[in-house]
């Protein structure tokens, strides 16, 4: 008997509907007077007002936004549609300069939402932007397009556990006062209190949030439980916890970097509340997470990289002006004009410009200003007057973004206050800088990372005269 195999090939066809809205109509904004947040005693400040919306957490400025209730899409994407601006008035500037807000552009992103009762999309708009001739403006109308997203496989949804992992077991909680990999030795553990000798070491865990402060805004994505961190053990190879032991984490400080797309730098944020973060290690009956080790990928290089983001900050908080809330600010101006700022040493790669944002304060019956210079560039930032009466603000606060050009290594800024008067008064609220540096490691400990690179396959070239031990990647610790 002959047998024919027939190959058939199938194809299906399908057809995926993506949700879609446009309102074409215009939405107008309602804007409100400017509001003062004064109270007998207290100094205030200005504050733009519009209805459907809040106060942004970090600056004060308005965020509006509109719900779509029933339009339901996992990653919804959204745009504006022929939006309307209006330029602000001298009190609604100065609300905006008072916020210390930068990179004012209109942003809009849209979450889904869930109430009682309803459900649907919920759109945000910062209202807020400076123009291309750098003039403030503020939106006054404007059309939506929401549509599902095309990417759905980053999506997370909130998970609850059922029970906390510190319901049970002993734990010993450990402050952490930056970023980067921390060493537990057998002996740390015994002096903590944790009895690990002849345990396996297998069964010894780490967890913690750590990266800076949860999320103020309730509808945030956070943690429902401590989650564990993944750790690498030493235990000479026999499975058991003995002296001369110790494990290796990577752990996240209170101070958080974020990536701006925007002005492709990295921005800080302080943590309000702390000065460390914190992470706790426990002894249970089951295995923990350990760091695996990192495959080689197949194939040649598509990037090559030999330089870094390098970023740092200079933020002292010390003193609060107005003895209330939860801003902070640092250096004096006022007998001492000039102050000299120097920051992490690094090697600064040859291409790319110094870029430092600068923040200060200043408190003044006239106007004032501050000059920013570094390799004998110099920038002025000029802060306006304070006007007394019952309900006056304290001190003004600007903050601008300054690129300077040169050859050369970094050495550091000078800041020099401007004095209009004997009673004027200045403050640094913060100095930050980012570069581009050399990838060379000169020993202790380097972190690194590369805003340009996008996927592919990525070959990094370290140089330095120091060895290397260890490389991690702490892309998701």
């Amino acid at each position: 008997m002959n047998l024919k195999l027939h190959h058939t090939c199938l194809f299906i066809f399908c057809a995926i509907v993506m949700p879609f809205l446009t309102l074409s109509a215009q939405i107008e904004v309602k804007w409100l007077d400017p509001a003062r947040d004064y109270r007998p005693g207290q100094d205030s400040r200005w504050h733009l007002k519009a209805e459907n919306s809040f106060a942004d957490e970090q600056n004060g400025l308005p965020v509006l936004f509109i719900d779509l209730e029933g339009f339901e899409v996992i990653r919804p994407e959204v745009n504006l549609i022929a939006p309307q601006f209006a330029a602000l008035d001298s009190i609604e500037q100065l609300a905006v300069i008072q916020s210390g807000a930068d990179n004012l552009e209109i942003g809009v992103k849209a979450l889904p939402f869930h109430a009682r009762e309803t459900s649907g999309t919920r759109v945000y708009v910062n209202p807020i932007r400076r123009n291309a001739s750098g003039e403030l403006e503020k939106l006054i109308s404007f059309g939506l397009s929401v549509e599902q997203g095309r990417k759905t496989e980053n999506v997370q949804y909130q998970h609850y556990a059922d029970v906390s992992v510190l319901n049970s077991g002993l734990w010993f909680k450990m402050a952490i006062p930056e970023t980067g990999i921390y060493k537990v030795t057998y002996e740390d553990l015994i002096s903590m209190g944790l009895n690990v000798q002849g345990s396996s070491s297998s069964n010894i865990r780490i967890f913690g949030y750590g990266g800076g402060m949860l999320p103020e805004r309730a509808g945030e994505p956070r943690y429902d439980d401590l989650p564990e961190v993944a750790i690498h053990v030493v235990d000479g190879g026999d499975g058991v916890m003995n002296p001369g032991d110790y494990l290796l984490f990577y752990a996240r400080g209170p101070l958080a970097w974020k990536y701006n797309a925007d002005s492709d730098r990295f921005d800080h944020q302080v943590h309000y509340y702390s000065d460390y973060s914190w992470y706790f290690v426990t002894l249970l009956p089951s295995q923990g997470v350990r760091i695996p080790g990192f495959p080689q990928p197949q194939g040649s290089a598509t990037h090559i990289v030999n330089t870094y983001n390098w970023y740092d900050v200079y933020n002292p908080r010390e003193m609060n002006l107005i003895k209330s809330g939860k801003y902070w600010v640092g250096d004096v101006f006022d007998l001492l004009t000039k102050r000299d700022y120097t920051f992490r040493p690094f090697s600064r790669a040859e291409s790319g410009p110094v870029s430092i944002r600068l923040s200060v304060l200043a408190r003044s019956t006239a106007a004032v200003s501050f000059d920013l210079t570094v390799a004998g560039q110099t920038n002025k930032m000029f802060l306006p007057p304070i006007l007394i009466g019952p309900d006056y603000i304290y001190a003004n606060i600007s903050t601008q973004r300054f690129n300077y050009e040169f050859n050369g290594d970094f050495s550091g800024a000078t800041l020099r206050f401007n004095k209009s008067l004997n009673s004027s008064t200045g403050w640094l609220n913060y100095i930050e800088v980012n570069a581009i540096a050399n990838l060379e490691f000169k020993g202790g400990q380097l972190g690194f990372r590369r805003s340009s690179v996008q996927g592919g396959i990525v070959e990094y070239q370290i140089t330095g005269n120091a060895s290397m031990d260890q490389l991690w990647d702490v892309t998701d610790p």
